[in-house]
């Protein structure tokens, strides 16, 4: 009886400790489900927008709903949304958008597979948490900043704060990193040589710039107003200007108190002058006096004169006084220094004073009309009937290299060489360098700020073709795919390799008229019949089946023999024919 006992007992305690270790793996689960859920909260929603699970399910988008990791977001062609997550993440997913939620632990991914998407981060993320958006080309590194991520066209806008970005070439894996700051756009591009697949281009963008979703956010976010304005330096008067130029409207923004004058102001003098009717005076109608009766006496037989008419008074109206137009005048930024105008509009005729301070080792050289006409004299220009927008120009104090240069290969005669490269700037000579017995160079001296244009041309009766620059520096400034590049130097030494290509051409093949052997190209068989192949440049001709040596010339007005080289193995009897480097592009060769 005992034995039976321990045993239902024994059994009962596997069937308890069973049951202990379910509840423990559904707690486990709970909890990472948990961990990799984020509370969206829904601001706004327009036209078609679908949430999907991982599996690619439509789910009904509710408020302050969980999202879960693979979660995703695609907008169409109408479709907008904006929302926040945990209430410290701002995002604005723009139409023909798709982004995938990925979450592990306290690292979270959105990734951008199309579309576009700003973001403001309001709390700075703890040292153990991490944010990315990623897209085919970059990563961008959040950790309290805002900005704007186009996954189409490969472009970030940095709203405020420092963003490390990484940018990534999906074809050969190269990856290159960076920090980027407020103002700043950067673009990634994918290059095409050897060495180097990827590089960052920088620009600082104007208010004008800024994408229209990224101002509305900043207008409707008073603590991201005043990080903006004060981080990119942008006056705030301009910052609501191009929000209403973009059709943001006015009820659409929340600005800082201090600024909410500000907006009444701006909408004041972007209104039209109305024209005011001019009165037409009143009419006065004319009242008939009434004819009295005249009384003759003895002694005054002359009759009284009437009373004269009244004629009605003449009323006069007096135009009524408007209200003086007055125009913008925008002063942008510019790499080198900061500049100001002494207001920020006037009237026509008004003569503004500009303020330029050019940062330590940059001097001021002018400035650029990019609006309004006006010229510009010993820091000052009248006031036109219209907006004015100006830029400073600046450049550095410092000389620096730019050096061009072009492969030669040990090639003494210049119609060997594929092609050449030139660089210029205003009042700068371009000297020709020493060189060695691969490349041939031209350089110049140009100070940042300097407009400076390279150009790599390819030599003229070759079919050669430009290919691409391979750069020491410049790369923020200099399109590598481009043949000419015209730029404003930056503050560092510039050295670009011109790289050429050869294309294919026309290779004529025959045999001796008498000879006994039947050569072949590839399945073609070879015969005193001359017959055409497009070859590509360097590659080895190889002819099978008997024929033990050849002879070339170049068929045209230009008679003389070619220098060949070939190789045969009696073995496999396979001739290899190998041209010089730029043979031409019409060879003939003879096989016997």
């Amino acid at each position: 009886m005992d034995k039976k006992l321990s045993k239902k007992a024994l059994l009962g305690i596997i069937i308890g400790v069973l049951a202990i270790v379910a509840i423990i793996c559904a707690v486990i689960l709970l909890n990472r489900n948990k961990l990799t859920a984020m509370v969206m909260r829904l601001i706004r929603q327009e036209g078609e927008v679908a949430l999907l699970d991982a599996s690619g399910q439509d789910v009904a988008i509710l408020d302050n709903m969980k999202l879960y990791s693979g979660n995703a977001l695609e907008t169409g062609g109408d479709g907008l949304v904006d929302l926040s997550l945990d209430d410290t993440k701002y995002l604005t997913i723009e139409n023909k958008s798709n982004v995938v939620f990925e979450k592990s632990g306290k690292a979270l991914e959105l990734k951008l597979n199309s579309g576009r998407l700003f973001f403001n981060v309001t709390e700075k993320l703890a040292d153990d948490e991490t944010m990315d958006i990623s897209t085919s080309t970059m990563v961008v590194g959040i950790r309290g900043t805002s900005g704007w991520v186009d996954a189409e066209n490969s472009d970030l806008y940095v709203g405020d704060g420092t963003l490390h970005v990484t940018g990534i070439n999906p074809k050969t894996g190269e990856r290159i990193e960076a920090d980027f700051t407020a103002g700043q756009k950067v673009h990634v591009y994918l290059l095409d040589e050897d060495g180097k697949t990827v590089a960052f281009e920088l620009e600082n963008y104007t208010i004008q710039d800024v994408p229209r979703e990224m101002l509305r956010n900043i207008v409707q976010y008073p603590e991201l107003f005043l990080r903006f304005v004060d981080e990119t330096g942008f006056a705030p008067k301009e910052v609501i200007r191009e929000a209403i130029i973009k059709k943001i409207l006015p009820e659409e923004m929340n600005l800082p108190e201090e600024y909410e004058e500000l907006l009444e102001e701006v909408l004041e003098e972007m209104k039209e002058p109305e024209e005011e009717e001019e009165e037409e005076p009143e009419e006065v109608e004319e009242v008939e006096t009434p004819t009295t009766n005249r009384t003759v006496t003895p002694q005054n037989t002359q009759e009284e004169e009437p009373p004269a008419e009244e004629q009605p008074a003449q009323q006069s109206s007096t135009p009524a006084a408007t209200t003086p137009t007055t125009y913008t005048v925008t002063v942008n930024t510019a790499t080198g220094g900061t500049a100001s105008a002494s207001v920020s509009s006037a009237e026509a005729g008004t003569t503004i004073t500009l303020t330029a301070t050019p940062d330590a080792g940059y001097e001021l050289t002018g400035w650029t009309v990019n609006e309004g006409g006006v010229t510009v004299s010993e820091n000052s220009f009248t006031m036109p009937e219209g907006n004015v927008s100006i830029t400073p120009k600046f450049r550095g104090t410092t000389l620096h290299n730019v050096v061009v240069q072009w492969f030669i290969g040990g090639n003494d005669s210049p119609d060997d060489v594929w092609g050449t490269a030139s660089v210029s700037s205003d009042g700068a000579n371009a000297t020709q360098g020493a060189g060695d017995q691969y490349y041939s160079s031209y350089t110049i001296q140009a100070r940042a700020g300097d407009e400076v244009t390279i150009a790599a041309t390819p030599t003229s009766g070759m079919n050669s073709s430009f290919r691409t620059w391979t750069l020491t520096g410049g790369s923020s400034v200099i399109d590598a795919s481009s043949a000419t590049n015209t730029f404003i130097m930056p503050d560092e030494e510039i050295n670009a390799k011109a790289d050429f290509v050869m294309g294919t051409y026309t290779v004529v093949l025959e045999t001796e008229e008498n000879a006994n052997i039947t050569p072949y190209y590839g399945d073609t068989p070879i015969t005193s019949v001359q017959q055409s192949f497009q070859v590509a440049y360097d590659t080895p001709i190889v002819i099978t089946g008997g024929a033990t040596s050849a002879r070339s010339y170049r068929r045209g007005t230009n008679q003389q023999d070619l220098d060949i080289t070939y190789t045969y193995d009696a073995q496999s009897q396979q001739l290899t024919i190998n041209l010089k480097p730029g043979a031409g592009a019409n060879v003939t060769i003879t096989l016997y």
